[in-house]
């Protein structure tokens, strides 16, 4: 029963919330998200990635309560960022697109926001079953965070891939179909000059 509190307070000892939206940013588009700080030293983690759009690259800011530059990189394809609010509040998430005068972005980008807490363990004496359960928490959650960053970065380059075939199909198109009209001409036009050729001749004939 012990040792059902201690994984269940374990298990409480951080909240986190997160939101993963996927947007349009239109050329020459700036937009900005926001999330809520509750608590001073709260883990904040940014990850966006451009999905498509000219050359999948994007400007981000963000900055805090007090409208100061946390952290900023200009024409990044993708960013996984953790950093650490000093200030509760609301803190800034600034896209942008100002680069770009005609090729719109699809961005898949998430936001989240952990808080840490002590929990109020019972009074026990020392356990070596509550430090390994507490080691296996923590690897755990690092791996199934690698997990999901690695299955956003495939799902990214399958959309880009996906893009680029689409993409190539369709120059491959209007390539052939550029081609198909040019030799017509061409055709037509030695027609119309092996025609007249043959309409001077008999002419110089009579």
């Amino acid at each position: 029963m012990k040792l059902l509190t201690v994984l269940t307070s374990l298990l409480l000892g951080v909240l986190s919330h997160a939101a993963t939206l996927t947007v349009q940013l239109n050329a020459n588009e700036h937009q900005c998200f926001y999330g809520q700080v509750e608590q001073p030293n709260s883990r904040i983690g940014f990850f966006y990635q451009v999905l498509k759009g000219g050359e999948f690259d994007v400007d981000y800011t963000i900055k805090d309560p007090e409208g100061k530059i946390v952290n900023s990189g200009d024409k990044l394809k993708h960013l996984d960022l953790i950093t650490t609010a000093k200030v509760a509040g609301d803190y800034e998430f600034c896209l942008s697109n100002d680069m770009s005068t005609f090729a719109d972005k699809f961005i898949e980008f998430e936001i989240q926001i952990e808080s840490s807490f002590k929990a109020e363990l019972p009074d026990t004496k020392y356990n070596p079953d509550t430090e390994i359960i507490e080691h296996s928490l923590s690897s755990l959650e690092v791996k199934v965070s690698q997990i999901t960053r690695s299955l956003q970065y495939y799902k990214t380059r399958n959309f880009r891939n996906e893009n680029t075939v689409s993409s190539t199909s369709t120059r491959v198109f209007w390539f052939s179909l550029f081609e198909l009209l040019l030799m017509v001409g061409m055709s037509v036009v030695q027609v119309v000059i092996v025609h007249q050729f043959f309409k001077g001749a008999r002419s110089t004939l009579v």
